[in-house]
């Protein structure tokens, strides 16, 4: 769909925007809950202490925490966002080994003394490596923020 012009009118009325479904269509409201947690829950979720970046980028803040098993493990999935990015941060216990950009390409780089891999996956960049626990950091921000971040 693409829009060839758009006339906005100086004074609209609240109906202008009352949404009107197709003749015969059934329509079911519902309600989603949310399964974020606080982060006293993800801790008590798993052995690990939460352990959240100590910079984000300008505009980036923190949204929320699940706890999610995987592999046979409990790790932690934060999300952060400016409102228009979105970052995950993941966090497993050291001998779990994520695999979110299997056969992706990488490159081995460094986060001040530590080894990290950085790979360019089909839904952004990954930068994993281990600090006490493993870390997944996933987003589309360059290479060199998300190595400060981690």
């Amino acid at each position: 769909m693409r829009w060839l012009s758009l006339t906005i009118p100086a004074r609209s009325e609240p109906g202008d925007f009352a949404f009107e479904p197709p003749a015969g269509t059934a329509v079911s409201r519902r309600k989603t809950a949310p399964d974020f947690m606080e982060l006293e829950e993800a801790a008590q979720a798993t052995d690990m202490e939460p352990k959240l970046p100590a910079w984000l980028p300008p505009g980036f803040v923190f949204e929320s925490v699940n706890a999610l098993a995987y592999r046979g493990a409990t790790i932690l999935h934060y999300r952060y966002t400016d409102g228009l990015d979105v970052l995950s941060l993941f966090q497993a216990p050291r001998r779990t080994r994520l695999s979110f950009s299997a056969g992706a390409v990488g490159e081995n780089v460094h986060i001040g003394s530590r080894r990290a891999r950085l790979t360019l996956g089909p839904d952004g960049k990954f930068l994993e490596w281990d600090s006490g626990d493993r870390f997944v950091l996933l987003g589309a921000l360059d290479a060199k923020t998300l190595a400060r971040i981690a």
